[in-house]
Parts: C-alpha cells; structure tokens; sequence
C-alpha cells in the first residue's frame, strides 16, 4: 500500500515538474509589459519633405545588458580627464563647469545644433554621434507641431567652442522620430535619431549605446550630461551626478541644465568606454529629467546607426 502511494506521489511530482518547464518554455523569455510601448516609427527626409513610416523588429533575449560599442575614430584621440562621469533648471547652486578642451573625447562626439523651422522660428539645442553619420537628440529639436512639423533645415558643429568651429558644420538629411511623439507630445517619446550628410563619426568617433533590463536598474547610477546652454553661447558645459530614480521609459537626476541641453547625452564609463543611456530633455524644480533608451529604442539605433 505504502508503495503504491509513494508512486503515486513521484507520478504527480512528475506531472507538476513537466507543467511547470511546458509554462516556462512559453514564457517570454524579456517581459516588456512595464517597458515603453512604441507602435512604429516615422521618418522625414528635409531635402524633399518625404514622410513615410515603419517599423523595427526586437528579437528575442535573456540579456541583461545590450550593449553597442562606440568608436574613438580616426581624429589622434586626445583622451579628456573626464571619468565619464569625474534641462532646463539650475537645482540649488550651479554645479556645472566649462569644457574648453571640447577636440578631446568623448567631448567631440557632442555638438550644437541650429534648427530652422517652416514658420521662421529658429531654436538651438544638442546632440550627439551615436554612429558613422547619426546622431541622437530631442524630438523637439525636429519636429514641433506649433512652429509647422518637421524642421526645415537643422545643421550641426561638432565639439563647438564659442566662435571656434573645429570640426566644421554639417547638414541633417533625415529625421526619425517614435510615431507617439506627433500623437501624444509626452516627454517619454521625446527622442529623435538624425542622420547626417556626411559620416564625421567615422573620423571623430561616438558613443555607445547600453540597454539594461529593469526598471529602476540605473537608480544611484553615476553619470555625466554635457551640452550647450543657451546662456553660454556656443559654450560646452558639463555635470556629473547620479540617477535618483529609474522608470522603464525615464532617468531622474539631480544634475543641471539650462535650455539649450536638449537632446544632451545621458551618458556613463564602462570601463573605459562611453555609453549613453538616455537623452536629457526635462527640468525641475528638485530634478530634472532625460527619455532612457528602452530595448526597442537600442535595436532601432543599432538598425539606422
């Protein structure tokens, strides 16, 4: 009797262990069901005014952390001593320095940027070189419904130093922005990937991008966000902080910037590479605030980079 109810036992342990690796082989094997939602994206070419939409596939992963490299490119690279590490509000005194080495890396992955817009408004911000000729920045910086849509012209300096203009300028070809940026307007759409004339990131080099799975991963995470201000004209200012909260679509952090850091990068040292992990848009009065790059966001980069 004993013996017919032990195997009845290890025939039920058997079932329940078979039903339980069936539920996890159909498991998800990464939950995005907390992460940001994007239904597709959008993409305008400045020369002939041509939209059109589509989409990017995320695959599969039990990575933690997806990582893209950067590059230092062919430009002698003049290390800063920047550790990676060492908008629009000032929070209690202001902790930001100049950057007057702007030719040093990572400092000339980031550049001011001019937009002309179809009503003749004309606004500054920053970007920075995530590829050969891309660079991210805010979708505001490209596309505001109030001043006619889609920029009519954007040019961008690379490591701009007040007058000096060491790398030249260059023209933005095409934009590509998250579909819920035109829908919605909410800040944690607010992101855009320009693609340029000319690949400078091949001679001057560029960040690298990290994903890293969970919502509040980045929390206490040291980081630095440099850009230029308005009130500083033409001038490179920097930060380092850390991240005071993580969501799965924002960063929070208490780390100062004026108008001008949009599209700023949000950007860390690991170990000895530049990653950005977010692009700087928002202030506060106790904190200001960047969009973090999402899963989908890092394969859309990796796809148009």
């Amino acid at each position: 009797m004993k013996s017919k109810s032990l195997l009845n036992y290890m025939g039920a342990l058997v079932f329940v262990t078979l039903i339980v690796m069936f539920a996890l082989k159909l498991a998800p094997i990464v939950s995005e069901a907390s992460e940001l939602s994007i239904a597709g994206f959008e993409t305008a070419d400045l020369d002939t005014r041509k939209v059109s939409t589509y989409d990017v596939t995320v695959p599969e992963t039990t990575s933690q952390d997806l990582v893209l490299s950067g590059s230092t490119g062919t430009e002698p690279a003049t290390l800063s001593l920047d550790n990676g590490i060492s908008t629009f509000s000032i929070i209690g005194s202001d902790g930001r320095e100049r950057i007057t080495n702007t030719k040093a890396v990572p400092f000339r992955y980031i550049a001011y940027i001019r937009t002309n817009w179809p009503n003749g408004d004309q606004t500054i911000g920053t970007a920075w070189l995530c590829g050969p000729s891309a660079m991210m920045t805010s979708a505001h910086c490209v596309y505001d419904s109030a001043r006619g849509g889609y920029a009519k012209s954007i040019r961008v300096w690379p490591a701009r130093n007040g007058s000096a203009s060491p790398f030249d300028s260059y023209a933005v070809k095409s934009v590509h922005i998250a579909r819920e940026w035109k829908t919605t307007g909410q800040q944690k759409y607010d992101f855009a990937l320009m693609n340029l004339k000319t690949a400078i990131g091949n001679r001057l080099g560029y960040f690298g991008v990290r994903y890293k799975k969970g919502a509040s991963a980045y929390d206490g995470k040291h980081i630095a966000i440099a850009g230029y201000p308005g009130e500083h004209q033409y001038q490179l200012w920097k930060m380092s902080g850390s991240v005071s909260e993580s969501t799965a679509s924002m960063l929070y952090y208490k780390v100062d910037t004026t108008g001008g850091q949009s599209g700023s990068p949000v950007y860390c040292r690991v170990p000895s590479e530049y990653y950005a992990i977010g692009i700087h848009g928002y202030g506060g009065t106790s904190q200001n605030a960047g969009v973090r790059i999402t899963r989908k966001m890092f394969y859309w980069i990796k796809n148009k980079r």
